[in-house]
């Protein structure tokens, strides 16, 4: 996917989900320690861009989004990449779950385990 300045939260969330059916995105003013969540005060509106959130964001960039990543490293590669805080989130039946006694599993495995 390719973020731009002028990329919307909401549209990478949306190519995430698409791509990794059963997980989600959220973004954070904070960011959270391995196997910690983030507090739900914290989150952003997702229709807020990449540069509202991060002015030094200057360059257009390919973010891939690979089921074979630790979930944990992930969120630290977009928040490297991108500058803004994301935690992956999965359905359990009606609720979306912060992932972050799982931190450890691929994004493959928590997509298998989401219902």
């Amino acid at each position: 996917m390719l973020v731009t300045k002028d990329t919307q939260l909401k549209s990478i969330q949306n190519e995430f989900s698409s791509l990794l059916p059963g997980l989600s995105l959220k973004f954070y003013k904070s960011n959270h320690d391995k196997f910690h969540s983030n507090h739900q005060y914290d989150e952003i509106v997702s229709n807020f861009t990449i540069i509202d959130l991060n002015p030094d964001f200057d360059k257009d960039i390919e973010v891939e989004f690979w089921e074979d990543e630790v979930v944990f490293e992930f969120e630290r590669r977009i928040a490297e990449l991108l500058g803004v805080n994301v935690q992956v989130l999965r359905r359990s039946k009606k609720v979306w779950l912060q992932t972050s006694v799982t931190d450890s599993w691929t994004l493959k495995k928590e997509m298998e385990h989401a219902i």
